[in-house]
C-alpha cells in the first residue's frame, strides 16, 4: 500500500503505481525515505520532503551536479506547493545510515574530504555567484545559529563531551 505522503503524486508520477514493495528507510517530520521494489524487479529510492525539504532536488541540480560530486542519479522530481517527491537511483543497502560501523564512518569521512576538495576546486569555476549566494550562510549567521544551538535546553541536558 502506498504511504500517505505520496498519494497526491500518483497521477503525476506513474512509477508510484508500479511499486510492489515499500521499505521504510527513514521517517522524520519533514521527510520520508523508502526503498521500493518495482514490478520489473528493479529498486529505487523514493523521497518525500515537506516544507524546506521539498526543494532538495534543486540542491542536486544547482550544486551537486555542477560540482561533479558522486551522487545517486535523480530519475524524476515533482514539487507541489508545500512538498516534493524525488525518485533516485538505489546506491545499495550497505551504507553508513543503515549500517553505522566505524569502518564505514571512516570511509565516509574520507569520501567527504575528497568531495570537499573537488567541490572547492570547482566551486567558482562551475557555479554562478547567484547560486553560491543562495546556498551560502554568512559567518555571522552561522555563528548565531551555532550559539542558538549551544544555548538550547536539549543540548544543555546532554553530556556530549564524554563521547569524544
Amino acid at each position: 500500500m502506498i504511504p500517505t505522503c505520496f498519494s497526491d503524486y500518483c497521477s503525476m508520477i506513474p512509477l508510484l503505481n508500479e511499486v510492489t514493495e515499500w521499505s521504510l528507510l527513514r521517517k522524520w517530520t519533514l521527510s520520508e525515505v523508502y526503498r521500493v521494489k518495482l514490478a520489473t524487479g528493479e529498486t529505487r529510492i523514493i523521497k518525500w520532503g515537506g516544507s524546506e525539504m521539498a526543494g532538495e532536488a534543486g540542491i542536486y541540480r544547482d550544486l551537486v551536479h555542477p560540482l561533479q560530486l558522486k551522487a545517486p542519479q535523480i530519475f524524476e522530481f515533482v514539487q507541489l506547493k508545500d512538498s516534493g517527491v524525488m525518485i533516485m537511483e538505489d546506491a545499495g543497502e550497505k551504507n553508513l545510515e543503515q549500517q553505522p560501523q566505524p569502518a564505514h564512518f571512516l570511509e565516509a569521512s574520507r569520501e567527504l574530504a575528497r568531495l570537499r576538495v573537488r567541490a572547492a576546486a570547482n566551486l567558482e569555476r562551475m557555479i554562478p555567484k547567484k547560486i553560491i549566494d543562495t546556498y551560502s550562510v554568512s559567518m555571522n549567521n552561522f555563528l548565531g545559529l551555532l550559539n542558538d544551538l549551544l544555548e538550547s535546553k536539549k543540548v544543555a541536558e546532554k553530556d556530549v563531551s564524554s563521547s569524544w
